[in-house]
Protein backbone atom coordinates (compact mmCIF):
# COMPACT_ATOMS: atom_id res chain seq x y z
CA UNK A 1 0.00 0.00 0.00
CA UNK A 2 1.27 3.47 -0.80
CA UNK A 3 0.30 7.00 0.10
CA UNK A 4 -0.42 9.26 -2.86
CA UNK A 5 1.69 12.34 -2.16
CA UNK A 6 0.15 15.61 -3.19
CA UNK A 7 -3.17 13.80 -3.45
CA UNK A 8 -5.90 12.70 -1.14
CA UNK A 9 -6.17 8.94 -1.27
CA UNK A 10 -4.51 5.74 -0.09
CA UNK A 11 -4.00 2.96 -2.60
CA UNK A 12 -2.86 -0.63 -2.46
CA UNK A 13 -0.10 -1.75 -4.80
CA UNK A 14 -2.87 -3.03 -7.06
CA UNK A 15 -4.03 0.60 -7.36
CA UNK A 16 -7.24 -0.33 -5.58
CA UNK A 17 -8.48 2.75 -3.78
CA UNK A 18 -8.75 2.14 -0.05
CA UNK A 19 -9.92 5.39 1.47
CA UNK A 20 -10.27 9.05 0.58
CA UNK A 21 -8.57 11.29 3.10
CA UNK A 22 -8.25 15.01 3.41
CA UNK A 23 -4.51 15.32 3.66
CA UNK A 24 -1.30 13.42 4.23
CA UNK A 25 2.37 13.85 3.34
CA UNK A 26 3.86 11.32 5.73
CA UNK A 27 4.98 7.70 5.48
CA UNK A 28 3.54 4.66 7.22
CA UNK A 29 5.32 3.77 10.45
CA UNK A 30 4.09 1.16 12.92
CA UNK A 31 1.16 0.61 10.56
CA UNK A 32 -0.16 4.17 10.88
CA UNK A 33 0.04 7.40 8.92
CA UNK A 34 -1.23 10.88 9.89
CA UNK A 35 -4.24 12.47 8.24
CA UNK A 36 -5.88 15.89 8.62
CA UNK A 37 -9.52 16.74 9.16
CA UNK A 38 -10.95 20.15 10.08
CA UNK A 39 -7.45 21.50 10.76
CA UNK A 40 -6.72 18.71 13.28
CA UNK A 41 -4.54 15.65 12.84
CA UNK A 42 -5.08 11.99 13.62
CA UNK A 43 -3.92 8.65 12.23
CA UNK A 44 -5.31 6.05 9.85
CA UNK A 45 -4.26 2.43 9.42
CA UNK A 46 -3.26 0.55 6.28
CA UNK A 47 -6.87 -0.26 5.49
CA UNK A 48 -7.74 3.42 5.43
CA UNK A 49 -9.66 3.21 8.71
CA UNK A 50 -9.35 5.93 11.32
CA UNK A 51 -7.25 4.49 14.11
CA UNK A 52 -6.81 7.71 16.12
CA UNK A 53 -9.32 10.51 15.72
CA UNK A 54 -8.15 13.91 14.46
CA UNK A 55 -7.57 15.87 17.67
CA UNK A 56 -3.99 17.18 17.56
CA UNK A 57 -2.60 20.44 16.20
CA UNK A 58 0.71 18.89 15.14
CA UNK A 59 1.83 15.29 14.74
CA UNK A 60 4.83 13.28 13.63
CA UNK A 61 5.34 9.82 12.22
CA UNK A 62 5.41 6.99 14.73
CA UNK A 63 8.84 5.85 15.86
CA UNK A 64 9.38 2.87 18.13
CA UNK A 65 5.62 2.66 18.70
CA UNK A 66 5.41 6.28 19.88
CA UNK A 67 4.48 9.51 18.12
CA UNK A 68 5.14 13.10 19.12
CA UNK A 69 2.00 15.24 19.08
CA UNK A 70 1.20 18.83 19.99
CA UNK A 71 -1.81 20.73 21.23
CA UNK A 72 -2.17 24.48 20.98
CA UNK A 73 -2.80 26.45 24.15
CA UNK A 74 -3.28 30.12 23.39
CA UNK A 75 -0.40 31.09 21.14
CA UNK A 76 1.85 28.26 22.32
CA UNK A 77 2.16 24.60 21.48
CA UNK A 78 2.79 21.91 24.07
CA UNK A 79 4.28 18.59 23.02
CA UNK A 80 3.68 15.12 24.35
CA UNK A 81 3.77 11.51 23.18
CA UNK A 82 1.08 8.94 22.37
CA UNK A 83 1.07 5.20 21.72
CA UNK A 84 -0.50 3.49 18.70
CA UNK A 85 -3.90 3.43 20.41
CA UNK A 86 -3.86 7.21 20.77
CA UNK A 87 -3.37 7.22 24.53
CA UNK A 88 -0.90 9.66 26.02
CA UNK A 89 2.16 8.00 27.48
CA UNK A 90 3.63 11.44 28.19
CA UNK A 91 1.24 14.34 28.58
CA UNK A 92 1.59 17.38 26.33
CA UNK A 93 3.69 19.60 28.59
CA UNK A 94 6.98 20.25 26.77
CA UNK A 95 7.93 23.32 24.76
CA UNK A 96 9.45 21.08 22.09
CA UNK A 97 10.49 17.49 21.69
CA UNK A 98 12.31 15.13 19.36
CA UNK A 99 11.06 11.77 18.19
CA UNK A 100 12.08 8.67 20.10
CA UNK A 101 15.27 6.93 19.03
CA UNK A 102 16.99 4.24 21.01
CA UNK A 103 14.25 4.40 23.63
CA UNK A 104 14.78 8.05 24.56
CA UNK A 105 13.70 11.48 23.34
CA UNK A 106 15.14 14.96 23.79
CA UNK A 107 12.65 17.44 25.28
CA UNK A 108 12.62 21.15 26.07
CA UNK A 109 11.21 22.87 29.13
CA UNK A 110 11.67 26.59 29.78
CA UNK A 111 14.48 26.81 27.21
CA UNK A 112 16.44 23.97 28.77
CA UNK A 113 16.84 20.46 27.37
CA UNK A 114 16.93 16.99 28.82
CA UNK A 115 15.95 13.43 27.92
CA UNK A 116 13.04 11.17 28.82
CA UNK A 117 12.42 7.45 28.47
CA UNK A 118 9.28 5.79 27.12
CA UNK A 119 7.53 6.06 30.47
CA UNK A 120 8.05 9.83 30.49
CA UNK A 121 10.60 9.62 33.29
CA UNK A 122 13.60 11.89 33.03
CA UNK A 123 16.88 10.24 32.14
CA UNK A 124 18.50 13.66 32.26
CA UNK A 125 16.58 16.60 33.72
CA UNK A 126 16.18 19.69 31.50
CA UNK A 127 19.30 21.58 32.53
CA UNK A 128 21.29 22.13 29.33
CA UNK A 129 21.03 24.55 26.46
CA UNK A 130 20.10 22.88 23.18
CA UNK A 131 23.60 22.72 21.72
CA UNK A 132 25.22 21.68 25.00
CA UNK A 133 24.11 18.03 25.00
CA UNK A 134 23.67 15.32 22.42
CA UNK A 135 22.72 11.66 22.63
CA UNK A 136 25.36 9.45 21.06
CA UNK A 137 23.58 6.17 21.68
CA UNK A 138 23.94 3.27 24.14
CA UNK A 139 23.30 5.51 27.17
CA UNK A 140 26.15 7.83 26.20
CA UNK A 141 25.95 11.58 25.80
CA UNK A 142 28.23 14.34 24.60
CA UNK A 143 28.00 17.17 27.11
CA UNK A 144 29.72 20.51 26.64
CA UNK A 145 32.25 21.39 29.29
CA UNK A 146 31.59 24.44 31.46
CA UNK A 147 34.42 26.23 29.64
CA UNK A 148 32.59 25.83 26.34
CA UNK A 149 35.84 24.79 24.68
CA UNK A 150 35.08 21.09 24.24
CA UNK A 151 32.60 18.32 24.98
CA UNK A 152 33.02 15.22 27.12
CA UNK A 153 31.55 11.76 26.69
CA UNK A 154 29.39 11.00 29.72
CA UNK A 155 26.85 8.47 30.95
CA UNK A 156 23.27 9.44 31.78
CA UNK A 157 24.38 10.38 35.29
CA UNK A 158 26.78 12.94 33.85
CA UNK A 159 29.82 10.84 34.79
CA UNK A 160 32.79 11.13 32.43
CA UNK A 161 33.44 7.98 30.39
CA UNK A 162 36.57 9.16 28.62
CA UNK A 163 39.31 11.76 28.97
CA UNK A 164 39.10 12.50 25.25
CA UNK A 165 38.01 16.03 24.47
CA UNK A 166 35.51 16.17 21.65
CA UNK A 167 34.90 19.03 19.26
CA UNK A 168 31.26 19.72 20.16
CA UNK A 169 28.17 18.17 21.71
CA UNK A 170 26.87 16.99 18.37
CA UNK A 171 26.96 13.91 16.15
CA UNK A 172 25.22 13.42 12.83
CA UNK A 173 25.15 9.66 13.20
CA UNK A 174 22.68 9.19 16.03
CA UNK A 175 19.96 11.71 15.46
CA UNK A 176 16.30 11.21 16.21
CA UNK A 177 15.51 11.83 12.56
CA UNK A 178 17.31 8.64 11.64
CA UNK A 179 14.60 6.66 13.38
CA UNK A 180 12.53 7.01 10.22
CA UNK A 181 13.08 4.57 7.39
CA UNK A 182 12.97 7.33 4.79
CA UNK A 183 15.79 9.24 6.46
CA UNK A 184 17.85 6.11 6.98
CA UNK A 185 17.63 5.30 3.29
CA UNK A 186 18.19 8.91 2.22
CA UNK A 187 21.31 9.29 4.36
CA UNK A 188 22.62 5.82 3.55
CA UNK A 189 22.53 4.59 7.13
CA UNK A 190 19.89 1.88 6.78
CA UNK A 191 22.58 -0.86 6.94
CA UNK A 192 24.86 0.97 9.33
CA UNK A 193 26.69 -0.79 12.14
CA UNK A 194 26.53 1.25 15.35
CA UNK A 195 28.99 -0.93 17.25
CA UNK A 196 31.67 1.67 16.42
CA UNK A 197 30.75 5.35 16.37
CA UNK A 198 32.89 8.10 14.80
CA UNK A 199 33.26 11.28 16.82
CA UNK A 200 35.22 14.44 16.06
CA UNK A 201 37.85 15.42 18.63
CA UNK A 202 39.20 18.90 19.43
CA UNK A 203 42.17 18.10 17.19
CA UNK A 204 39.79 18.16 14.24
CA UNK A 205 40.36 14.46 13.68
CA UNK A 206 37.81 11.66 14.05
CA UNK A 207 38.21 8.64 16.28
CA UNK A 208 35.94 5.61 16.70
CA UNK A 209 34.46 4.61 20.05
CA UNK A 210 32.65 1.43 21.02
CA UNK A 211 29.33 1.09 22.82
CA UNK A 212 31.02 1.59 26.19
CA UNK A 213 32.88 4.75 25.22
CA UNK A 214 36.29 3.13 24.75
CA UNK A 215 38.42 4.50 21.93
CA UNK A 216 38.93 1.66 19.47
CA UNK A 217 40.46 3.59 16.56
CA UNK A 218 42.57 6.63 17.43
CA UNK A 219 41.74 10.11 16.15
CA UNK A 220 43.48 10.31 12.76
CA UNK A 221 40.83 10.88 10.10
CA UNK A 222 39.61 14.18 8.70
CA UNK A 223 36.19 12.68 7.98
CA UNK A 224 34.60 9.45 9.08
CA UNK A 225 31.42 7.52 8.51
CA UNK A 226 29.66 4.62 10.17
CA UNK A 227 30.74 1.06 9.43
CA UNK A 228 28.66 -1.10 7.14
CA UNK A 229 29.57 -4.67 6.19
CA UNK A 230 32.77 -4.34 8.27
CA UNK A 231 34.02 -1.31 6.32
CA UNK A 232 33.76 2.45 6.71
CA UNK A 233 34.48 5.28 4.29
CA UNK A 234 36.79 7.90 5.78
CA UNK A 235 38.60 11.03 4.59
CA UNK A 236 42.30 11.75 5.07
CA UNK A 237 44.48 14.75 4.33
CA UNK A 238 43.50 15.94 0.85
CA UNK A 239 40.05 14.38 1.02
CA UNK A 240 40.85 11.01 -0.52
CA UNK A 241 38.81 8.09 0.69
CA UNK A 242 40.02 4.95 2.39
CA UNK A 243 38.76 2.20 4.72
CA UNK A 244 40.34 1.85 8.18
CA UNK A 245 41.67 -1.63 8.92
Amino acid sequence: MVVCFGGFAIYKKTHTKQQTIQYTDYLFNDGLVPYRENEKYGYIDKNGNVAINAQFDEVSDFSEGIAKVAVKTGDDYKYGYIDTTGNYIVEAKFDSGDDFAGGIAKVESNEYFGYIDKTGSYIINPQYKEDDICYVGFDMFLIEDASGDFALLCDKGGNKLSDTRFYEAKTKFYDSDLSFEWDRIYTGTENADYSLIPLKTVSGKYCYIDQKGNTIIDAKYDAANLFSEDMAVIGINNGTKDEPN
